[in-house]
């Protein structure tokens, strides 16, 4: 027997009398539904023994592979195959876990699932529901030629893939299944979705995920909601970071060709669906420490309620900086206040904001407001220096310090327009010419009306059309911000 056959055998040996721990580190499951898994390729002739190559060996190669996202190059290495062989039997088993599809990818029940039944929370708001629905951006690797249209808001090549989970983290849908629809049940879905019967988004616009919450209680029935759906539709979110952490191909680009990368994410949700037959394991995040995916959430004032209100605060600080004795005026504000607006705008933005700038935005700003702001002006006479040996400290002089105080003074404005409630005139006869139109819900006429409060011109053009252009602009309206 060659080394490189003994070298083989003997890492065989070792993934097959090893313990769960290190079969899961290595294969990404548990020795019971591997051998298992085996033995039904074997049962129903999807694989088949060679004289060089066991089934196990087949399969264990493949799940490395995927597991690790390790190329033919890496794997012949550690199994002492060939780049040729090791490519063949990929695609065979890749092709055998296919074939179990229709059999572990199957539609949900339509009984009640008992952590509903079994919980006030839910029961029986949510009595009917079926699972969650939601997407998920997977690396991909295309052509050139195709790259255009697999770039998205990831800024990077990637297939976007949707799927269905029920409450038992088990998919019931992928992008090459059928998806199960049943009278009177909805599957829960993000606001990206319109509401449509076997479709139950959240409300938009209102707080959703619970620490969006933080320590306050829901505010109004529309909050309660939200809080109840997120908890409730983050079992998909939780699916899917099963999914990227027992199989690390996901998070990198894969090196097979696209075809066969679709064809591995419906194998990795075969996979998913085949392990939990058996339990939870390590790789499956528990719903306590789990934290949910806020992409989907509601507006970013929503998201960052207070953001506002200590951005304001920053702002401030920064025009009292010219009225503030002992404040010293080589740069005219504080470092305190320019990195409170940094630390506010980072927050907000996601991005890194810096103190200086903050510091460079205000110092265009005072070019601009110099040419609009009454105030004196500077002059060219030189400023008096302080001491005679260096000179390069100078006094302010006293144009400069009327300037500092125009500049304060228009900051102090901008504050008073951010903090004072603008209320805009309502054109005559709009709440009745909306409320009267019948056809439509109050809630749906409520939120088209809060929308021609916003904008005066629009109201005006609304109290202008004829009463079928009306319906016509209620129906267009409506049905883009789904509401009907």
């Amino acid at each position: 027997m060659l080394p490189r056959d003994m070298e083989r055998i003997a890492k065989l040996r070792f993934i097959y009398e090893s313990d769960d721990t290190h079969c899961v580190n290595l294969l990404r499951m548990k020795r019971a539904p591997f051998f298992q898994l085996c033995d039904l390729f074997r049962a129903r002739l999807l694989l088949r023994d060679s004289i060089h190559n066991t089934i196990e060996e087949q399969a264990a190669m493949f799940l490395h592979a995927v597991g690790h996202n390790q190329s033919f190059r890496v794997i012949g290495l550690t199994f002492r195959r060939s780049i040729e062989t090791i490519s063949r039997y990929f695609q065979k088993v890749l092709y055998a876990v296919g074939e179990l599809r229709n059999e572990m990818i199957v539609p949900p029940a339509t009984s009640v699932h008992p952590r509903i039944q079994n919980s006030r929370r839910w029961y029986p708001y949510f009595k009917d529901c079926l699972g969650a629905i939601d997407g998920t951006h997977v690396l991909a690797r295309v052509p050139v030629k195709m790259q255009p249209a697999f770039i998205g808001r990831k800024h990077t090549t990637t297939q976007n893939v949707l799927a269905a989970v029920d409450f038992d983290l088990r998919f019931t849908y992928c992008h090459r299944c059928s998806l199960f629809h049943c009278l009177d049940k909805f599957y829960l879905v993000d606001v990206g979705y319109a509401v449509r019967p076997g479709f139950l988004p959240p409300y938009r616009g209102t707080r959703y995920h619970l620490r969006e919450l933080g320590n306050n209680r829901p505010r109004d029935q529309r909050e309660l909601f939200n809080l109840r759906h997120s908890s409730h539709r983050v079992t998909v979110e939780r699916a899917f970071g099963a999914l990227k952490n027992r199989f690390k191909i996901m998070y990198n680009k894969p090196f097979h060709p696209f075809k066969t990368q679709v064809k591995l994410v419906l194998a990795y949700c075969i996979l998913h669906n085949w392990i939990l037959r058996h339990g939870h394991d390590e790789h499956v995040p528990s719903e306590d420490s789990w934290a949910p995916n806020n992409n989907d959430a509601a507006s970013p004032n929503d998201v960052y309620p207070d953001m506002h209100l200590g951005l304001r605060r920053g702002i401030v600080g920064l025009s009292r900086c010219g009225r503030t004795a002992g404040v010293k005026k080589d740069k005219g504000f504080k470092e305190v206040h320019l990195n409170a607006v940094a630390k506010q705008l980072s927050e907000f933005s996601g991005l890194e904001v810096t103190g200086t700038q903050v510091y460079n935005h205000l110092r265009k700003w005072r070019q601009r407001w110099v040419k609009s702001v009454d105030g004196p002006k500077l002059t060219d006479e030189k400023v008096s220096k302080v001491g005679s040996s260096s000179g390069k400290r100078k006094r302010i002089s006293e144009e400069e310090g009327g300037y500092m105080t125009t500049m304060t003074q228009a900051v102090q404005n901008v504050v008073d327009a951010l903090t004072t409630p603008v209320y805009n005139e309502m054109p005559p006869g709009l709440y009745n010419a909306v409320l009267s139109i019948p056809g439509f819900t109050d809630e749906a006429l409520m939120y088209a009306l809060q929308n021609l409060l916003d904008n005066k011109a629009l109201g005006l053009c609304f109290m202008e059309m004829s009463d079928p252009h009306r319906v016509l602009w209620l129906r267009t309206f409506l049905g883009k911000h789904y509401y009907i």
